[in-house]
């Protein structure tokens, strides 16, 4: 994604590591063994790619639903969509990123 696409989108396919705990986050550029990720709370910053993974798919409908019960339909101004199976189509297009291939 880009930096503007990323920028108030709640819809969080990926997620990375701080110590022993997973946070979400959208992946705006993977740069060998390093990725830019923008966080949850508007920040970019660098991981590393062992740090940053995509999100289990139970946790990603978990999020999702929880997201739109809590802020309603501002959530589909946000990144969501109306139809679940478009937000699932992103989702099974988005990307591994636990292996490195070279």
């Amino acid at each position: 994604m880009t930096l503007e696409e990323c920028n108030g989108n709640w819809n969080f396919m990926y997620e990375f590591r701080i110590g022993e705990n997973w946070y979400p986050c959208n992946v705006v550029k993977v740069n060998n063994d390093q990725v830019c990720i923008f966080t949850r709370n508007g920040s970019v910053t660098s991981e590393q790619r062992k740090d940053v993974r995509k999100m289990d798919i139970d946790l990603y409908l978990q999020t999702r639903l929880k997201i739109i019960r809590d802020i309603g339909k501002y959530a589909y101004d946000h990144g969501y969509h109306n139809d679940i199976e478009d937000d699932l189509i992103l989702f099974r297009d988005s990307k591994e990123l636990n292996v490195l291939k070279i």
